[in-house]
């Protein structure tokens, strides 16, 4: 009696309930952290975790030995118990919000592990989407505002110009997109 889910809502549905829960987790561990170490927190929630799945998945088989209790606990331990306790560090450290940007390079890290110590073959979309990722954190991490120029050749260049002139007495950086606008032919 094994439940298949290929239903793309479902899945749909889990993945936004996943990352509500994570920003929840997120935003009230801010705030706890404060006042509790970051190695209880963890703790507790590890124990938690532990009895929300002991309780409502009953029907597994458990090891019967020290043995096979050890050898699950070490890769437990080191992929799950570590992790999470860097990660709350990280957030009692530098805040929620910086800690999910710094979170968010996990994939790109995790492709870049597996090219290096499995020997993967990376292709062009595992590339393009790794890009885009730390494109993506870049552009998070710029504290000024994005300044999008438009216009034909020569007044993207006068704006630009205009922009760094302005930008050189307050000593500030910004990010530019250049949208080229095709010159108006006479008649138009």
């Amino acid at each position: 009696d094994k439940v298949v889910l290929d239903t793309p809502m479902l899945c749909v549905g889990e993945y936004v309930i996943e990352k509500i829960s994570f920003a929840s987790y997120n935003v009230l561990s801010e705030r706890v952290l404060k006042n509790i170490s970051p190695v209880k927190v963890v703790t507790y929630c590890m124990i938690f975790l532990v009895g929300f799945f002991g309780v409502f998945f009953r029907n597994r088989t458990y090891p019967r030995t020290p043995e096979v209790w050890l050898v699950a606990s070490v890769p437990g331990i080191f992929s799950g118990y570590f992790p999470f306790l860097f990660y709350n560090y990280g957030v009692k450290r530098i805040g929620a919000g910086k800690s999910v940007i710094v979170s968010s390079l996990g994939p790109v890290f995790t492709v870049m592990l597996a090219f290096i110590l499995l020997n993967e073959r990376l292709d062009m979309m595992q590339i393009a989407g790794m890009s885009m990722i730390v494109l993506g954190v870049m552009a998070l991490k710029l504290k000024n505002q994005i300044k999008i120029v438009s216009g034909t050749g020569e007044e993207i260049k006068k704006r630009v110009e205009w922009l760094f002139a302005e930008s050189s007495t307050a000593k500030k950086t910004c990010a530019v997109i250049y949208v080229p606008v095709p010159k108006k032919k006479k008649g138009d």
